[in-house]
């Protein structure tokens, strides 16, 4: 059964199934949800203000998230 997760350039859902993001292109756009409340909040405010489409600094804010 697959996972949804969330596109690590543009923030939209994906499955952990999908070789690239319908929305936006990306290859093995796949990244695990968040655990933690706090994290589903800040993937929450970065999908809302996703221009910049930064995979580094969104990676960096879930990773600081989650310690």
């Amino acid at each position: 059964m697959p996972i949804v997760g969330y596109c690590k350039c543009c923030v939209a859902e994906v499955s952990d199934e999908a070789a690239i993001c319908f929305h936006c292109g990306q290859p093995e756009p796949y990244r695990k949800r968040p655990k933690s409340e706090l994290g589903e909040r800040i993937l929450r405010i970065l999908k809302d203000s996703r221009s910049s489409g930064d995979t580094k600094d969104l990676e960096r804010v879930l990773n600081h998230a989650e310690s």
